[in-house]
């Protein structure tokens, strides 16, 4: 990751003007033009910044920094080296402070939105989007999804550092884009990764505790709405979810004006269902005395959620309730977001990104909604999961799923089983659970199980790619499978009674 920045709007800035409080070694002040976070890409007249973090103590790499030309280092205790050295209690956040000053302050001219929270961040940031578009503003997003040609891909998020985080705000104002949306991640409040951004609004969309990507504890919880409620610009406002118990105990503290969103507490945005199948659902917004329909084509509660907290948006933007309506109803169905797979199939297929208990149990609830049959769900073991959440996982699967399938986010032999009897340990009964490690066999396997009226969720991986066709560098994911297989329909083999195999590569060439 780049973790240095160069003065955008700026020839160059005193350190003392961004960081006051600052104390000074071996010099009154410094002018600088660029900082850095990393020693190894420290370049000559570069302010280095001293970073405790996983990849080491930054403080250890101060003397390294100034042999490659760095002018002064930022740091949080005095160092032995011979340099300019600036004393700061918090060097995460005076690099953040430091990064959006060189950058020109971005965020301060342009509309600016965050969306954090536990579930739902990625679908919200996108629904915000079309909600803002429709206005007539010029946005870009930063979120798990960028845009080529218009059709969704795959990207990494800026909001992990202030230098990268500050200097795509100041490219896409510098391109036009007068509205800017950024989905960020509760580890990266915690490490001060939008500290020096200012925005209009600020969307927590809610938090669980298997959802914060640091210890999820309660504190921890309120510590990120403090910190975010000092990211806001005054005369912004704080959105959240009334139907989160955290969000709800929050706002009788809150500083700044805030529009609460829910479904079951009375909220200034709400949201009564009207209709649910599984071609989508229909539901009445309501804010004040108007109120207007929306049909979405994803199901669940969760997307009537993010659709309240992008409506709450738009209200905070002065926008009429009705045309927000509209632009919701418009928003295309992101991959891998509960995205259904329609090929003429006589049951009902779904891809979703659900790594968590929490996500799993809600994209099991909506289609159990909207399906009367049974309910297959592939279940994927992910690298960062714990042993607790693996067997809440496997809880869920017990509890919610007729049929269930533990199998890998990726095509290859397993490599250890202990993940896989950490997610069987949920099992009351673990031959409910099958292991299939595979995931092309376990998606072929789920899909020849199916019978006319049922619903099969391939969980886990979402919009990721699952294998890598060799000759064309062609990624594939789990829609691409399910609608390769749904278009062979492969048959039983006269001489083994068993389903062939369809997975040939040449098969997704397409």
């Amino acid at each position: 990751m780049d973790m240095s920045i160069a003065a955008g709007r700026t020839r160059g800035l005193s350190v003392r003007s961004v960081l006051p409080a600052v104390q000074a070694i071996g010099c009154e002040d410094l002018c600088v033009s660029s900082c850095c976070g990393h020693w190894s890409q420290c370049q000559p007249g570069d302010l280095f910044v001293a970073i405790d973090s996983p990849l080491g103590d930054g403080h250890d790499d101060a003397a390294h920094a100034l042999k490659r030309g760095a002018a002064g280092v930022v740091v949080e205790r005095r160092l032995a080296i011979d340099g300019p050295q600036f004393l700061v209690n918090d060097s995460r956040q005076a690099f953040g402070l430091l990064c959006h000053a060189l950058a020109g302050q971005p965020s301060s001219r342009s509309v600016t939105v965050a969306v954090a929270g536990s579930d739902g961040k990625t679908v919200t940031s996108h629904l915000v989007e079309a909600v803002l578009a429709a206005a007539g503003e010029t946005t870009a997003i930063s979120s798990c999804f960028g845009a080529e040609s218009g059709r969704p891909r795959w990207s990494s998020r800026v909001d992990g550092c202030p230098a990268a985080l500050a200097g795509w705000l100041e490219q896409q104002v510098r391109g036009g884009h007068s509205a800017l949306i950024v989905e960020t991640g509760c580890q990266s409040l915690a490490q001060h990764a939008l500290t020096g951004a200012a925005f209009d609004l600020a969307v927590i969309t809610n938090l669980r505790h298997d959802g914060m990507d640091w210890n999820g504890t309660n504190g921890n919880g309120c510590r990120l709405f403090e910190r975010i409620a000092q990211f806001i610009k005054p005369g912004g406002m704080a959105i959240l979810n009334a139907d989160d118990p955290h969000s709800a105990r929050w706002l009788e503290t809150l500083e700044v004006p805030a529009l609460t969103f829910g479904i079951r507490q009375p909220a200034d945005v709400e949201a009564r269902l009207i209709e649910s199948d599984d071609s989508g659902q229909i539901f009445c917004l309501s804010a004040g005395d108007e109120s207007a329909i929306v049909r979405t084509p994803v199901i669940g509660i969760q997307q009537v959620h993010n659709c309240l907290a992008a409506a709450a948006v738009g209200l905070g933007r002065g926008l009429p309730l009705q045309q927000i309506a509209r632009a919701l109803a418009g928003a295309p169905v992101l991959p891998g977001r509960l995205e259904p797979v329609h090929c003429g199939q006589e049951f009902g297929v779904w891809v979703d990104a659900a790594r968590r208990p929490t996500q799993l149990a809600a994209a099991i609830q909506a289609l159990r909604g909207v399906n009367k049959g049974r309910l297959l769900v592939a279940a994927t073991i992910q690298p960062g999961q714990s042993a607790d959440q693996r067997r809440r996982i496997g809880e869920v699967l017990q509890r919610r799923a007729d049929l269930a399938v533990i199998t890998q986010s990726h095509c290859g032999l397993i490599e250890d089983y202990e993940p896989a009897h950490q997610m069987l340990d949920g099992f009351d009964q673990p031959g409910k659970g099958r292991l299939i490690p595979n995931r092309l066999d376990a998606i072929e396997w789920l899909l020849a199980e199916a019978r006319p009226g049922d619903a099969v969720l391939l969980a886990g991986t979402g919009e990721l790619p699952i294998a890598t066709a060799s000759d064309e560098d062609l990624q594939i994911c789990d829609r691409d499978v399910v609608q390769a297989w749904l278009h062979d329909r492969p048959t039983l083999d006269a001489a083994s009674q068993r389903r062939a195999s369809i997975y040939r590569m040449q098969d997704y060439l397409q």
